[in-house]
């Protein structure tokens, strides 16, 4: 989860982005902190759907 927070804070930002940083500053924190929950199940069911390819894919 560090790693995802470093790997976004550090991409450059574009003119053309859909998101702003004042458009993401105007979310309330309970939305932001929803937002990182969803994200990181989401992580933490790839990461399981993965571990699961990679033991059938061994057999």
């Amino acid at each position: 989860m560090e790693e995802l927070r470093s790997g976004m804070q550090q991409q450059p930002e574009s003119t053309n982005a859909p998101l702003s940083r004042s458009k993401t500053a105007a979310v309330p924190p309970s939305q932001q902190q929803i937002s990182v929950t969803v994200v990181t199940e989401i992580v933490r069911w790839n990461e399981e759907a993965i571990s699961r390819c990679v033991l059938f894919s061994a057999q």
